[in-house]
């Protein structure tokens, strides 16, 4: 984090894929987790609705993503109030 007298800025990593777990140790369940994938998982559920395990791999990525952006907004909002 660096300071000006405009306020405080954050320089992120330019790979933003795995900046929760590279910053907050936070790791997904499933092994090829991504946003694109995620999109991609549910098509494939959309084609096969009796697909259960499908939708459930899509409940559990975005779990698993829900939790790590909570732990980047406390993260910044700890910064924030130093």
């Amino acid at each position: 984090m660096t300071r000006n007298g405009e306020g405080r800025h954050f320089i992120m990593p330019s790979n933003q894929k795995r900046l929760p777990t590279l910053l907050f140790r936070r790791s997904w369940r499933d092994s090829d987790p991504s946003g694109a994938n995620s999109i991609a998982w549910y098509n494939d559920y959309l084609a096969d609705p009796s697909n259960e395990s499908g939708l459930q791999r899509i409940l559990v990525y975005n779990e698993d993503d829900c939790r790590a952006m909570v732990a980047v907004k406390e993260y910044f909002q700890k910064a924030l109030d130093a």
